[in-house]
């Protein structure tokens, strides 16, 4: 522990509405910067289809994740909260090869 700080850790929040992230001072749990941005990646929310486009999504997480490892640069470790269920198809690379359908989404009901 030099200059006061233990070990950073850095937390995202993967969210429909917003996405968040934090980065922490462990083990007491000192906010040192915390980044919100709007999730705006909606293709489709006309209350029957919400389909939000994955790109979109993955700018904006590396964005907050280049602010946060900017101003911290010796953060041990990144953990990932996303929101509660939705669905994309990938490709065997892993690309996303469709929309994110998320868990607003009411076609299905």
């Amino acid at each position: 522990m030099k200059g006061g700080i233990g070990v950073i850790v850095i937390g995202l929040d993967i969210g429909t509405t917003s996405i968040c992230g934090a980065a922490l001072d462990l083990p007491d749990g000192r906010l040192l910067r915390s980044v919100t941005r709007p999730n705006n990646a909606w293709l489709q929310a006309d209350g029957v289809r919400a389909e939000q486009d994955p790109e979109r999504i993955m700018t904006v997480v590396r964005e907050i994740v280049d602010e946060l490892t900017g101003s911290c640069p010796d953060a041990a470790g990144i953990g990932f909260t996303g929101q509660m269920h939705g669905m994309l198809y990938v490709d065997r690379s892993g690309r996303a090869v469709s929309p994110l359908y998320t868990w607003q989404d009411r076609r299905a009901l």
